[in-house]
């Protein structure tokens, strides 16, 4: 009270409107035949104000003021007890309810204007206010347990949903509802028949079922599919009965990647170390066979067979030699991780000769057409060397046994960009399209997946260009990387 004028901080713990509401169903008022009620709360400094109440006879809410003000003390509040008053002509009963966080004492008080309180009524109020009471606390508990477990559900990156044995989705965080809707038969882009086995596996008794790597088509995301690991287990009800299937699903597209482009720069650098001891190993004999077939080639007195063959030594050396620059490649492969202005058509030059072994082992044959003028980036070495070896790789995976690959590189001035374009004339890999009628595939009994294409799409993304794959039966598939020129970096 400050002047007279008493300020009520709202509780929100003490929801009052909504326990009146409770009485009056449970009949509770009635039953105590109470003409005025309402829920007070008292200050430490004594302060009294109605939280709620409900006036039944016109009694007014003066007169039950003055009474908690003048004869209600916080000690008796804080001690919990009950009792029956008659002040002024009117009959009172208290009921002290709690202390909130915020420091009141919250009670319950009725007002009867013909007699007092039957004494068996106030113990079955006070009973059934001790069980209600409980019973709030319970069900404030769950509500707190619940809102917590959905807490956790929604800042989890998993998706997960539970689902039963219709395969409708009875729960589920934003995550999982995107993938798997409303019900696994009718999911956002069609049925998910792997997922429903799994379901149905572990309804039947299974402890629990996982699906490694199954690669799920998702048009809209960033790389046009996701690659997902999947756990089912089952959820017991009250009873011990498996009731439900719970399905976990982590997105591990990422960190496949990363995985495996950690993997094939370790790859890369021991092929390197390796080209590299064996052609210093290669490279004093071949000088040494060459050197003699040449004195003795010099021999006047040499016929024409023993010319001849030493020619064909010779010639041989010469195409060792150049098997052995070929390897030598791989040395070229920089681990230099840190950016520097780089020539983006020597890195592509350096790919190209990788294909040497393919070349013999393939019909294959590698056109190249690159941009006269350097292009110029700034980007890590090692990135740019990765992007073109997996495009290549690319192309050389859809050609089983012959064809051509041709590399061309230009730089779009309209488009302040760099274009490297690299095609194929194999058979190609089937696009994500195929996927869209199994929705949901496992990723090791798949060759649709082109994992060559996926690294270096998330490299490009990574120095915000694109990479578009054009495939048509008939026609060439086309692989079209595009960089922005940051040529004045350099």
């Amino acid at each position: 009270m400050n002047g007279g004028f008493f300020v009520l901080i709202n509780d929100q713990s003490c929801i009052s409107e909504k326990t009146i509401l409770r009485y009056q169903e449970n009949g509770i008022i009635d039953l105590l035949g109470s003409d005025w009620y309402g829920i007070m709360l008292m200050s430490s400094g004594g302060q009294v104000d109605i939280d709620t109440c409900h006036d039944r006879s016109n009694i007014g809410d003066q007169s039950p003021l003055e009474f908690a003000r003048n004869c209600i003390s916080w000690d008796s509040l804080s001690a919990k007890e009950i009792g029956t008053h008659e002040y002024k002509g009117l009959y009172y009963l208290v009921y002290p309810i709690r202390q909130t966080s915020r420091g009141y004492q919250v009670f319950f008080m009725h007002c009867r204007r013909d007699k007092q309180f039957d004494e068996k009524d106030v113990k079955w109020y006070t009973l059934y206010s001790a069980a209600a009471h409980q019973r709030l606390l319970l069900e404030n508990e769950l509500v707190q347990e619940k809102d917590y477990l959905l807490n956790i559900l929604e800042s989890t990156y998993s998706c997960i949903a539970v689902v039963d044995a219709k395969y409708n989705v009875i729960s589920a965080n934003d995550p999982a509802r995107a993938i798997f809707g409303n019900n696994l038969n009718n999911a956002p882009g069609g049925t998910l028949l792997i997922l429903i086995k799994a379901v149905n596996q572990v309804l039947a008794g299974y402890d629990k079922v996982c699906l490694p790597r199954m690669v799920y088509d998702e048009p809209d995301s960033r790389y046009g599919f996701s690659i997902y690991n999947f756990t089912v287990t089952p959820l017991h009800n009250s009873k011990g009965v498996v009731s439900c299937a719970v399905i976990v699903a982590d997105d591990i597209t990422l960190e496949l990647i990363g995985n495996q482009r950690i993997y094939q720069r370790q790859y890369f650098e021991a092929m390197g170390a390796i080209s590299f001891e064996l052609s210093r190993d290669l490279s004093t004999p071949l000088m040494n066979i060459d050197g003699c077939a040449s004195i003795i080639k010099s021999d006047q007195n040499l016929s024409e067979d023993s010319k001849e063959l030493l020619a064909y030594i010779q010639n041989e050396v010469g195409n060792i030699r150049q098997v052995d620059e070929q390897m030598l490649s791989f040395t070229n492969i920089t681990q230099n991780n840190t950016y520097t202005c780089v020539d983006l058509n020597d890195i592509l030059k350096n790919c190209i000769s990788l294909l040497y072994r393919e070349k013999m082992m393939k019909k294959l044959k590698v056109i190249s057409e690159l941009e006269k003028e350097p292009l110029l980036l700034r980007a890590k070495n090692v990135d740019m060397q990765q992007l073109f070896l997996n495009l290549l790789l690319s192309a050389l995976n859809s050609i089983p046994n012959e064809g051509t690959i041709r590399v061309d590189s230009r730089h779009k001035v309209e488009g302040n960009c760099f274009e490297i374009e690299i095609s194929d004339t194999g058979i190609g890999i089937l696009p994500n399209e195929e996927l869209r009628p199994l929705r949901m595939v496992d990723m090791a009994s798949t060759s649709k997946l082109d994992l060559n294409a996926l690294l270096a799409k998330k490299i490009l993304l990574d120095y915000g260009g694109t990479l578009d794959i054009s495939i048509e039966t008939g026609h060439p598939t086309i692989r079209k990387a595009v960089l922005p020129c940051n040529t004045l970096a350099c």
